[in-house]
C-alpha cells in the first residue's frame, strides 16, 4: 500500500446525546481512490464531517500528512489543502457559477486573478461550468450543481479531495461523465475519499475500499476483491439485484409504482431553463415586483391627499424617514442573516449615537450656527464618524461578552440582548443624565426648500442623499469585493463557508461591529430627524427596525431598503389621512406584505 495521506485511529463521534461512530479506524493511501460504502446510518457521512472538523471526535485520532487535525477547526483543516463536497452540494444558490468557484478560489480576490490553464482543463471535465459561468448557480439542474460542486472544489490544486456520494440521484449520462472526472483527477495524482451507495460507480473507479456498518469500518482492502466477491458484498452491502446498496429503516421510501409511493421524480442532469442574467439583491432570479411596492403605495394615495403640493411634501418625509430607518435596519438584517442573531439590544447603539452626537456638536456651536452650510456639514460629518467609532466599539464588547455565549440559541439572545440594552440606556443615563437633550437642526439645514407649492425639508432632502450613499456602499461591497462575497454566502451556508476555508466567526464579529456602527450612524440622524434624543429612543425605534427585517426577507439588504421605504411613507401618509390609526399602520403593512410574499419581498435562499 501506498503511504498513509489520512489516518483515523479509534475515531468516536458523539452528536448531542447520540453516539453515532464507534471506533473507526480508516487508513486513505497517497494517490489513490478510496471508496467509503456502507448501507444508509452506517456512520459515512458522519466519518467526513469528523474528518473536517464539522462534528468533534470526542475519542480517537486523526493525522493528515503526519500532523494531528484531531482538535483543529474546520477552517485550518481546509487550509491543509483538503477540498470537501458535502451530500447536498453545499451550492451558494443565490451566487452565480463565477462567484462559487470566485470563493473557492482563496488566492484569488477577483474573477481574472484564477488560474486560467486550470479553469480550461476544470471546464474540459464539467462543460457545465463554463456554459453556465454568468449564470445563478440555483437555477442548474442537480447534475450541473454536482459538476459545480467538484469543480469548486479543484479549483486550486489540492491533496485531498473528500466527496459525498457525487451519484445521487444522478441521470445515468451524467454518472458516466462522473466517472470521467474522477478517474482524470485521480490520474492527476489527486488522493479522493468517496462516499458512495452505487456499487457499480464503485467499482469502476475505486482503488481502495473501507465498507461502513454500525459506526464501525467492518472492512478494508482492494476494491478489486470486493468486486469479484458477490458473497462477501452481500455480507457486507446486502445488495439488491439493481446493483445499489440496499437502504434500511422504517423511513425508506416505497418503491417507485408501489401503493401510496410518490411518483417518481426526474433525474438530476436535464438541462435548466434559460435563466436571467443575476441580480444583486439577495435572490436567485431578480424579481422587479417588489421594486414597484414603493412608487404604486405613493401613487395610490396620491387621490387621497388630493393637493399635489402635500402629496409631494408627505412623500419627501417618508422617503428620508425609511432611509434613515434603513441605515439603522441593514446592519441588523446582516448580523440576522449571517449570524442568525436575534439582536434586541440594537437599539443601544441607536441611542448612543444619538447622544454623542449632542456631545461632538455641542462642542461645535460656531460651526452649527453658522448660516454656511458647508461649515454645517463640516460639524455633522465628524459627528456621525465619532457617533460610528463609538457605537462600533461598544458592539465589538456587546458581540464578545453578551451575544457569543448564546449563539444558535433563540431565546436566550432575545432575553440576554434585551437585558443588555436595558443596562445601556441606564449607562447612557449615568453619563448623559436621564432627560430629554435637545438635538437641534445646524442652521443652514433648517428650513425648507419651496418646490412650486410644496415645501420640502431640506435635512430630509440630506437624510435621502445619505441613505443612498450607505446603500451603494453596501452594494458595492456585497457584489463587487471577496468580503462581499463571503458575507452574501455566509448568510446562506455558514457551514460551507468554514469548508472553504474561511474563519467565518471573525465575518461575525466584524458584520456585528459594522451593524453596529450604521446603528449609531442611524441614532445621529435620528435625533436630528426629531431634534431631540432620549435614553429610550434605540427601543422605541426597534419595532420598526424588526418590521422593516421581515418585510425585507430576513437577511437580505435590498429588501430592508424597500421594506424600509414602505414603512416610512405608511407612517407619513397614514399620519396625515388618519392619525388615530398611524400607530397599527405598519403592522397592518407587513402583514399584507406577508400574506403576498411569507418569507419577504426578497428572501435568501436556504433560510
Amino acid at each position: 500500500m501506498s503511504d498513509a495521506l489520512l489516518t483515523l485511529s479509534g475515531v468516536h463521534t458523539h452528536i448531542g446525546a447520540y453516539h453515532i461512530l464507534h471506533g473507526v479506524d480508516l487508513v486513505v493511501p497517497r494517490g489513490q481512490l478510496t471508496m467509503l460504502l456502507g448501507r444508509n446510518g452506517a456512520g459515512k457521512t458522519t466519518t467526513l464531517r469528523t474528518i473536517m472538523g464539522l462534528w468533534k471526535a470526542s475519542q480517537g485520532q486523526l493525522r493528515f500528512n503526519g500532523q494531528d487535525i484531531t482538535t483543529l477547526n474546520t477552517p485550518e483543516i481546509a487550509g491543509l489543502n483538503i477540498a470537501y463536497v458535502p451530500e447536498n452540494m453545499g451550492i451558494f444558490a443565490d451566487l452565480t457559477v463565477q462567484e462559487n468557484m470566485l470563493l473557492a478560489a482563496r488566492q484569488a480576490k477577483r474573477a481574472n486573478q484564477m488560474d486560467g490553464t486550470r479553469l480550461k482543463w476544470i471546464y474540459s471535465l464539467f462543460p457545465a461550468v463554463e456554459k453556465f459561468w454568468h449564470h445563478p448557480a440555483g437555477k442548474l439542474s442537480g447534475g450541473q450543481k454536482q459538476m459545480l460542486a467538484v469543480a469548486r472544489a479543484i479549483v486550486e490544486p489540492r491533496e485531498l479531495l473528500i466527496v459525498d456520494e457525487p451519484s445521487k440521484g444522478l441521470a445515468p449520462a451524467i454518472i458516466n461523465n462522473m466517472i470521467d472526472a474522477f478517474a482524470q483527477l485521480k490520474g492527476s495524482g489527486t488522493t479522493i475519499l468517496l462516499v458512495e451507495q452505487n456499487i457499480n460507480f464503485a467499482k469502476r473507479l475505486g482503488d481502495r475500499v473501507a465498507v461502513m456498518d454500525n459506526g464501525r469500518v467492518v472492512h478494508s482492502g482492494t476494491m478489486q476483491a470486493l468486486a469479484e466477491d458477490e458473497a462477501l458484498q452481500q455480507s457486507l452491502l446486502g445488495l439488491a439485484e439493481s446493483g445499489l446498496l440496499r437502504r434500511r429503516g422504517p423511513s425508506r421510501p416505497a418503491p417507485a409504482g408501489a401503493a401510496g409511493a410518490p411518483p417518481p421524480s426526474p433525474p438530476r442532469g436535464g438541462p435548466p431553463p434559460p435563466p436571467p442574467p443575476p441580480g444583486v439583491w439577495g435572490n436567485i432570479d431578480f424579481d422587479w415586483k417588489p421594486l414597484a411596492l414603493v412608487p404604486v403605495l405613493a401613487l395610490l394615495v396620491l387621490p387621497l391627499i388630493g393637493s399635489p403640493s402635500t402629496w409631494l411634501t408627505l412623500t419627501v418625509a417618508g422617503l428620508a424617514m425609511g432611509m434613515i430607518i434603513f441605515i439603522i435596519a441593514s446592519g441588523l438584517t446582516l448580523v440576522f442573516g449571517l449570524m442568525d442573531v436575534l439582536n434586541f439590544g440594537h437599539g443601544v447603539f441607536i441611542a448612543l449615537g444619538a447622544f454623542v452626537a449632542t456631545t461632538v456638536l455641542g462642542l461645535m456651536g460656531d460651526w452649527t450656527g453658522s448660516g454656511e452650510l458647508w461649515r454645517n456639514l463640516v460639524a455633522v460629518f465628524p459627528a456621525m464618524l465619532v457617533a460610528m467609532l463609538v457605537a462600533g466599539a461598544v458592539g465589538l464588547a456587546f458581540e464578545r461578552f453578551i451575544v457569543r455565549p448564546v449563539y444558535g440559541q433563540h431565546l436566550k439572545q432575545i432575553l440576554i440582548t434585551m437585558g443588555g440594552m436595558i443596562i445601556g440606556e441606564e449607562l447612557i443615563k449615568v453619563i448623559w443624565g436621564p432627560a430629554q437633550i435637545p438635538l437641534p437642526l445646524p442652521e443652514a439645514l433648517r428650513g425648507s426648500v419651496i418646490w412650486g407649492d410644496a415645501a420640502i425639508e431640506k435635512y430630509r432632502l440630506l437624510a435621502v442623499v445619505v441613505g443612498l450613499l450607505v446603500f451603494a456602499a453596501l452594494a458595492w461591497t456585497l457584489t463587487r469585493t471577496k468580503i462581499g462575497l463571503l458575507i452574501r454566502a455566509g448568510v446562506q451556508d455558514r457551514e460551507m463557508v468554514e469548508s472553504l476555508g474561511y474563519r467565518i466567526r471573525r465575518l461575525f464579529v466584524g458584520v456585528f461591529v459594522l451593524g453596529s456602527a450604521l446603528a449609531g450612524l442611524g441614532g445621529v440622524m435620528w435625533g436630528l430627524y426629531q431634534q431631540n434624543v432620549t435614553p429610550q429612543m434605540g427601543a422605541q425605534v426597534n419595532v420598526l427596525i424588526f418590521i422593516v427585517i421581515i418585510i425585507g426577507g430576513l437577511g437580505s439588504t435590498g429588501g430592508a431598503l424597500i421594506g424600509a421605504l414602505m414603512v416610512g411613507l405608511m407612517a407619513n401618509y397614514t399620519g396625515f389621512l388618519a392619525p388615530k390609526v398611524a400607530m397599527f399602520s405598519n403592522i397592518g403593512l407587513m402583514v399584507a406584505i406577508l400574506l403576498w410574499r411569507p418569507q419577504g419581498v426578497f428572501p435568501v435562499t436556504n433560510r
